[in-house]
């Protein structure tokens, strides 16, 4: 069950950063392979940041967070979009940040919170149609 909500949630954000990135190409002849390029980028910054972290073993838990903020880093390196590669950057650092030895069960909310802000500021920057005119 749990992994059809996430698949469900993956297609939501895929269908929210593909319509204005759509609409945008329709609005400019020039920048249609920008226009891909940047929500392929989108796509895979999206898909690395935002997670569930439950651990059973905390350092198995920090390892994945590491991991997800060097992959990050490394998708920021491969994006030629200035914007795309600070929210890539400013994301790796925030995931570099969350120590989840402090998580409690009462620090989900903050948890939550700070995920939601993050993929806010993702879809944002990945759908903003300025960029494409």
């Amino acid at each position: 069950m749990r992994g059809k909500w996430r698949s469900v949630t993956r297609a939501a954000v895929a269908l929210a950063l593909v319509v204005p990135a759509a609409l945008s190409m329709a609005a400019c002849e020039n920048s249609p392979q920008k226009a891909l390029d940047r929500g392929d980028t989108c796509l895979k910054i999206l898909d690395v940041a935002l997670f569930d972290p439950r651990p059973k073993d905390a350092a198995v838990a920090e390892k994945d967070v590491a991991d997800r903020a060097d992959r990050l880093e490394e998708l920021a390196k491969q994006t030629d979009d200035a914007k795309l590669r600070k929210a890539a950057r400013d994301t790796a650092k925030e995931l570099r940040g969350t120590t989840l030895k402090e998580r409690t069960p009462g620090s989900v909310t903050e948890y939550l919170a700070g995920q939601n802000k993050r993929l806010k500021k993702l879809r944002g920057t990945c759908t903003s149609v300025g960029d494409y005119l």
